[in-house]
């Protein structure tokens, strides 16, 4: 277990953000310039890397939940959280926190309940951003 942050971990029964019911994403505006023309394959690369690297970090989430090793879901959490950052994913952003703040506390808490709601906020993600690639 990882020993208590100090003020930024939440109370074990905190209950998660909101996952958005629709799916939702707004291009930030650096990524918005690669939105034109000329350097869509760019945003695409991007998208799709995050929706990749996502994957294999929800996974390991999953498996860290199951055995609760606090490291691993920090770590991955907070691997995630940089990524959705950089993608403007901000549900993602949100429980990625609450996740790593969670974790790195060494709360005691459900992290399959908290996993499951970051897999659908993904979920949201991901399809409002392949929306968004088929609106381009």
């Amino acid at each position: 277990m990882i020993p208590p942050s100090g003020a930024d971990s939440l109370p074990q029964d905190a209950p998660g953000p909101a996952v958005p019911a629709e799916p939702h994403w707004d291009v930030p505006p650096g990524l918005a310039l690669l939105a034109n023309a000329e350097n869509s394959a760019i945003l695409r690369e991007l998208v799709e890397l995050f929706l990749a690297d996502g994957e294999q970090n929800l996974q390991l989430l999953r498996t860290a939940a199951e055995s609760g090793d606090c490291r691993v879901l920090a770590r991955c959490s907070h691997s995630l959280k940089g990524s959705a950052l950089t993608m403007g994913a901000v549900p993602v952003i949100e429980l990625c926190h609450q996740i790593e703040q969670s974790a790195r506390s060494g709360a005691q808490r459900d992290y399959h309940a908290d996993v499951r709601r970051l897999a659908e906020a993904f979920e949201n993600t991901r399809a409002a951003m392949l929306a968004h690639g088929r609106a381009s």
